[in-house]
């Protein structure tokens, strides 16, 4: 997997890189700014394991150096809508759509990402160019006040794309596909710390899409036409990840090998 992002030579991007390493990522050379700083979330958990951050970032993204064959382009939040990285990134999400699977999660934060109403019409360009969205209901109640996860998810599927998700925490995950909608409930975990939880959801839809051979602009036909059964089956796959997510401290999604010993699939 190759991972495009922005990152200093600072002691905090040594971490980063050593721990995307250790993990099997390939991170593109150009992500690597030696005069920018390594930018920064400072994360506080309430009483419920619940984050809420602090922000300090330079964002910048050395777009044409991202493949231009890939099978599945993920992108998120701040990353999709700050300037300048922001309007690179939706130009490559546009341009690789005739190549690949567009993921998209659009993970709002109010307090950096300026005026809900200079977001908003980003959010819902990206959404039109994806395949799959995933949201949460944070998102939704920042982005369209008064409008239910239902009413959303209904109108962005509307828009394009084959899939889409808007997760509710311990109410479990709300979906529509082409041809349905569908709600499942969420895989029981004590929680411990929630950050990384909605990442490790989307991580685990496209997951699950590769398991049953649904990336790529060839497949695209084919995830147009998922079943509710195949859509069930991604939802649970991708909550029982952010389950074994929130259950330990610490951004750290489960590997494969985490995944098979805590659900034998």
């Amino acid at each position: 997997m190759d991972f495009l992002t922005r990152m200093g030579e600072d002691d905090r991007g040594a971490v980063l890189r050593e721990h995307l390493r250790a993990s099997g990522v390939d991170l593109l050379p150009e992500s690597v700014v030696p005069s920018s700083p390594t930018s920064t979330a400072v994360a506080t958990l309430d009483t419920q394991g619940v984050a809420s951050y602090q922000f300090n970032l330079d964002w910048d993204v050395a777009i044409e150096a991202a493949p231009m064959t890939p099978l599945v382009v993920h992108a998120s939040s701040m990353g999709t809508v700050m300037p300048p990285g922001g309007a690179k990134v939706a130009d490559y999400m546009q341009r690789a759509r005739d190549l690949a699977t567009i993921s998209y999660d659009p993970n709002t934060r109010a307090g950096i990402m300026g005026p809900v109403d200079r977001v908003r019409p980003l959010v819902e360009r990206l959404v039109g160019l994806s395949d799959v969205v995933k949201a949460s209901t944070e998102d939704i109640a920042w982005l369209y006040p008064g409008s239910s996860a239902e009413e959303v998810v209904r109108r962005w599927s509307q828009a394009g794309p084959c899939l889409v998700v808007v997760t509710d925490g311990e109410n479990g995950a709300l979906a529509a596909t082409r041809q349905t909608l569908l709600q499942v409930p969420a895989e029981p975990a004590t929680v411990v710390d929630t950050i990384g939880a909605g990442d490790t959801f989307s991580a685990g839809l496209i997951d699950g899409l590769w398991a049953q051979n649904l990336l790529s602009t060839h497949r695209r036909a084919q995830l147009a036409a998922l079943s509710r059964d195949d859509a069930a089956r991604l939802l649970v796959h991708a909550g029982r990840a952010a389950a074994i997510t929130v259950s330990r401290p610490g951004a750290r999604p489960p590997t494969r090998q985490e995944m098979l010993e805590a659900y034998g699939a």
